[in-house]
Order: C-alpha cells, then structure tokens, then sequence
C-alpha cells in the first residue's frame, strides 16, 4: 500500500469515495462536499490530503484542514474534517495507517491540537476517535437552510 499527498489528478476519485460513504452527511443538502469545495481543498497548500492507494486502486483518504478562522493557524490547530475508507477495504487497518501519516507531518509542521466533529450516529468513526485518545465534547446537530 502507498501513501501519498493528493493531487487533481486524483479528485474524481475520491470525490466518488466521498459520496459512498454516507457516515458524512452531516445536512440533508449534501451528500459530501459541494464539488467545487473539495477541489479546492486538494490544491490548497493550508490542507493535508493524503489517500491510500494500492494497484492504482484509491483506498482511502484523510482531510486536515490547517486554516480555519474559528482556531487560526497561529494556534496550531488542525481541523479532522474527513477519514474516508472504501467500504470493501474497511477493517484492514488503512485509516490507522493515513491518521499515522497524517500526525507525523502535522507534528513537523508544529501543530498542537487536532479537533473535528463525527455525526453522533456513526459509531465506526467515534470508535475510531476515541481510540486515538480524542475526548467527546458536547452534542451538537447541523442546522442548514437554502435560501
């Protein structure tokens, strides 16, 4: 299995894995993130966007947001905002693999503090955070309207 960070040439892909996995809709709206989004988070240089790949075949990928003005960079932190695993290759160990990858290149470039949100629903993904020492904070529900 290779680890690597991801590029355009990739985003069709993982777009597609990002719309299987249902444990990320978060609003009735969306599915994933808008397209144009997600796109926009492979080139920018304030995200780590690495994927698992093996025999040309994506099997995963993690999202990392750097810049959120909620918790400026300045503070060191680090938004989790996706752990993506195809559903056939879950259980296998490959998000393990990409959030180990993923801390070592967040400590080299000094982050202190990682944070994200899981939906209450998806016990994998809270299994999976809790495992890795996250603390649970309060409850909350996304609220959207379209205007």
């Amino acid at each position: 299995m290779n680890i690597k960070k991801a590029t355009s040439k990739d985003f069709n892909k993982l777009y597609k894995l990002g719309l299987k996995t249902k444990e990320f809709q978060v609003n009735p709206n969306e599915l994933f993130m808008a397209k144009d989004e997600f796109e926009s988070r492979i080139k920018d240089k304030n995200d780590l966007l690495l994927l698992a790949e093996e025999n040309n075949k994506i099997l995963g990928f993690i999202l990392f947001g750097l810049k959120d003005a909620d918790r400026p960079l300045k503070n060191k932190c680090a938004c989790l905002t996706y752990l993506v695993v195809n559903q056939k290759y879950r259980k296998k160990g490959i998000a393990q693999i990409l959030y180990n990858e993923s801390i070592k290149k967040l400590k080299k470039k000094k982050i202190k503090i990682i944070y994200g949100w899981a939906c209450e629903e998806s016990k994998s993904i809270r299994k999976f955070v809790k495992k890795q020492g996250f603390l649970e904070g309060n409850k909350y529900i996304w609220i959207e309207k379209k205007l």
